[in-house]
């Protein structure tokens, strides 16, 4: 399989056409000129014997823009978030919901619009809490993230969330718990009742997943979408192509062109509308698993 360029390449060659497009009247979504609000989000109304909790990165997004999964697709970047050291506080990676498909002009990437959760987990210092806090403090992070439309623009912001010298947070709130367990609904269930595996035929993936559990369903196949972690892997932009076959379901990608070599295994995200399991709460599975030559 030959290539031109590298995945990373080609990623940024599409970007920087989005950026240098004809100027566009754009409305900016608050005071800072952003056109996405970011802002942090507690799910409980204090910390103490807790190990951990988790905190979401509320994003408010200017109606008809969009912002970026883990893995952008075609063109874009993905949302960062740099934590401030805090004394009692560690927070940690992003738990990212399962994204929407966004298609421009043959091009398709993945991502969010109107708002969305990314979901943090905290781990609390137990070793140091026998220290009192005597006055507020702050947990501070810088939010980076690429906002796209007609054009894209990268925007930023410095998010904080104040902690009561009673180890509280004031920004609590009913409204807000209720947000994020909506959210943790929308985080790929690593589940061990759904397996898979790949091979490579005729420039495509072919991935078989299999159940092992009788609580699990047979999902409409042509509803059925994989989203992969990784960039690089798959032609996003050319249909997937699925099918049942017996007690195995055939989800058949196309590899990407940019690929030169193929990995000793895949992991991504599986999302069928219908669910994969009889509650049909769980819309979205991720799986890790092998491509055999």
């Amino acid at each position: 399989m030959k290539i031109s360029a590298t995945p990373h390449l080609v990623l940024l060659l599409l970007l920087n056409t989005h950026l240098f497009q004809s100027p566009v009247q754009v409305q900016a979504n608050d005071e800072t000129g952003n056109r996405v609000v970011v802002s942090l989000t507690p799910e409980t109304e204090r910390f103490g014997n807790q190990k951990m909790f988790w905190l979401g990165l509320h994003m408010e997004i200017l109606e008809g823009w969009h912002v970026y999964w883990r893995n952008p697709g075609d063109s874009g970047l993905p949302t960062t978030i740099h934590w401030h050291d805090h004394p009692l506080l560690e927070p940690g990676v992003i738990h990212w919901p399962y994204p929407k498909i966004f298609d421009e002009e043959g091009i398709s990437t993945y991502g969010y619009s109107g708002e969305v959760d990314l979901l943090i987990p905290v781990r609390v210092k137990h070793e140091k809490l026998d220290k009192k806090p005597d006055k507020t403090e702050l947990l501070k992070a810088e939010v980076r993230w690429l906002v796209c439309k007609d054009i894209c623009i990268p925007e930023s912001a410095v998010v904080s969330l104040e902690i009561g010298p009673d180890r509280s947070f004031p920004a609590y709130s009913p409204e807000g718990k209720q947000r994020l367990d909506h959210a943790k609904a929308t985080i790929p269930e690593q589940t061990p009742y759904w397996q898979a595996r790949a091979r490579i035929d005729n420039d495509a993936f072919v991935i078989a997943l299999f159940a092992l559990s009788e609580d699990a369903i047979r999902p409409d196949a042509d509803h059925v979408y994989f989203f992969p972690n990784d960039p690089g892997r798959i032609e996003h932009s050319l249909p997937q192509t699925n099918g049942w076959e017996g007690d195995t379901l055939f989800v058949r990608t196309p590899v990407s062109r940019y690929l030169s070599t193929p990995p000793d295994q895949l992991s991504g995200v599986f999302y069928s509308p219908q669910g994969w399991f009889s509650n049909q709460e769980t819309r979205a599975i991720e799986l890790t698993f092998p491509l055999n030559p």
